[in-house]
């Protein structure tokens, strides 16, 4: 009589492997696009400094 038991709980424990792995999948993108972001501002940061520096000077100045 209750022998879909085993099967539906195989089902379960399917699914919760499925969601763990998405789980992952997501963490690992978000950990890559975190490293890109960090690797583009250590190259970029002095240069955007500069052109804040500059624009900044130039808006209290009026000199450029």
């Amino acid at each position: 009589m209750f022998t879909f038991i085993p099967s539906l709980f195989a089902v379960w424990q399917a699914e919760q492997k499925e969601r763990g792995q998405a789980l992952v999948e997501y963490l690992l993108i978000l950990v890559l696009v975190a490293i890109v972001v960090i690797i583009a501002l250590s190259l970029l940061g002095t240069t955007l400094s500069t052109v804040w520096y500059d624009l900044i000077n130039c808006g209290f100045n009026q000199s450029c």
